[in-house]
């Protein structure tokens, strides 16, 4: 096992699109429609939807706004 994977599995979690609903306040339905256009890693064991919390904020994070009180 890597590193990267030991520091993943000691600080992050997996979700699923209702687990990400509950915690992060984002509606399941908008993230199917990420995953349905492949917007970020995750995992299809059979049919259940799963994904590192870390993969879908880091993610987001590419699409922060920078306001200009923080320049």
């Amino acid at each position: 096992m890597t590193k990267q994977n030991d520091d993943r599995r000691s600080g992050d979690r997996i979700l699923t699109p209702k687990g990400a609903e509950q915690e992060l306040g984002i509606p399941r339905g908008k993230i199917y429609n990420w995953i349905k256009y492949k917007r970020f890693k995750f995992f299809k064991p059979e049919k259940e939807i799963l994904f590192w919390r870390s993969d879908l904020l880091n993610w987001l994070e590419q699409y922060a706004v920078i306001d200009d009180k923080e320049l």
